[in-house]
């Protein structure tokens, strides 16, 4: 035990993790409960086929801890994807690599069947996050409130769409799934194309992924995980710099995301989504994108730990995602760059 020294330690919503050292090499390790443990450990297995992954050291089911060997590209600041977005105001060819391997995979991967692990992030809190989180809301009274937001008039009908959210869940059987982590965020990603973070990943719907992708970008990544999940981005606070400003004045909200965000969205769209959606004939997707953004936003974050005028821009995203009417990629793109005109 003398020749163990402790790096680092995280305590984060959902589980315990760290690095340690011994001698000169160091370890990443992560201590889970029962159920997230045995996930992990098939979530590594199922993507370790496609992603570059770092290699398994041990597996502790007694204690319920997994060590990997640590990546020393991940350093102050430097390695990862959220090291990327704070260095750089346009998108390069080292960050259209790592969306073309996922391109590749998503195209090698898609097979028409039921999800696997990512239930955690999606029917899993249902009943827990999201219940509460909309128990919060009806406690503000934000149902049917009329905001502006970006000079557009939005009225929040979070209730409604909370029962739809509801009701799409349970009908769920199979959907079009590729082999992911589905959480594609900046602390996930390395810049060598490493991935990390393996208890959602396997079979998971094509367009949680898309979801996912574009709700981080477009209001997590440089707003709401900054502020309300500080301590995950301890050795990479240069992204702080860009935390966005969001103006709040009565009932009007103003936001908007750096366009190297708008950018990456746009890239991933017409170059993973769009020859996927021709290929399967995938109809319906925007249906599913929807319900899948939506879960991202109310799902993630606890609200009685949020700021209410956060609460309320996150509503805002919720209605004007889930009641537009999208038939196309190209649309869905119109549609988001005519919200920050």
């Amino acid at each position: 035990m003398k020749n163990i020294k402790e790096i680092e330690y995280n305590k984060n919503i959902n589980n315990i993790n760290g690095v340690f050292q011994i001698g000169c090499i160091r370890y990443f390790y992560k201590i889970l409960n029962e159920k997230e443990f045995k996930m992990e450990k098939t979530g590594y297995d199922k993507l370790n086929k496609y992603y570059k992954l770092p290699r398994l050291i041990s597996l502790d089911k007694k204690n319920k801890i997994v060590i990997y060997e640590y990546n020393e590209i991940n350093k102050k600041n430097k390695g990862l994807l959220v090291d990327y977005f704070a260095s750089n105001n346009f998108l390069t060819k080292e960050y259209y690599d790592i969306l073309n391997k996922y391109k590749d995979i998503f195209t090698k991967t898609i097979n028409y069947t039921k999800k696997g692990n990512c239930k955690i992030f999606f029917e899993d809190r249902l009943k827990t996050r999201l219940k509460k989180n909309i128990e919060y809301i009806k406690n503000l009274e934000l149902d049917n409130k009329e905001y502006i937001f970006n000079g557009k008039k939005v009225i929040i009908k979070p209730l409604s769409i909370y029962e739809s959210i509801n009701d799409y869940f349970k009908k769920i059987n199979k959907e079009w799934c590729v082999i992911s982590n589905c959480d594609p965020n900046d602390l996930n990603i390395c810049i060598d194309h490493t991935m990390f973070d393996y208890t959602g990943g396997g079979n998971v719907p094509l367009m949680s992924e898309f979801a996912v992708f574009t709700c981080y970008n477009l209001i997590q990544g440089e707003y709401l995980s900054l502020k309300y999940n500080k301590k995950a981005f301890k050795n990479h606070d240069n992204i702080f710099k860009y935390i966005n400003r969001c103006n709040f004045k009565s009932n009007s909200i103003n936001h908007k995301p750096r366009k190297i965000r708008i950018d990456a969205i746009e890239y991933y769209a017409k170059n993973i989504i769009t020859p996927i959606l021709k290929k399967k004939e995938y109809v319906e997707w925007y249906n599913d994108f929807k319900n899948y953004f939506v879960m991202k936003l109310l799902a993630v974050f606890n609200f009685d730990k949020m700021n209410k005028k956060d609460i309320e821009l996150s509503l805002c995203y919720m209605q004007l995602f889930y009641e537009a009417k999208i038939d196309s990629v190209k649309e869905l793109l119109k549609f988001i760059k005519k919200m920050y005109e």
